[in-house]
């Protein structure tokens, strides 16, 4: 590969505020505290109406 990428850029429907891995999120669709046994369903249903539900 020849050419070398300067900068990506990160978006998530969902950050659920775990840090296991070094990864900085650049644009964020909603913030919700879980833990880890809890589980998200996320239904983008346009662009501007998300469903988000916990399991």
């Amino acid at each position: 590969m020849a050419i070398l990428v300067k900068k990506i850029e990160v978006a998530v429907l969902v950050d659920r505020k775990h840090k296991m891995f070094p990864i900085k999120v650049d644009y964020v669709g909603l913030t919700l505290a879980t833990t880890i046994q809890e589980n998200i369903k996320a239904d983008l249903i346009t662009l501007d109406k998300l469903n988000v539900s916990l399991h």
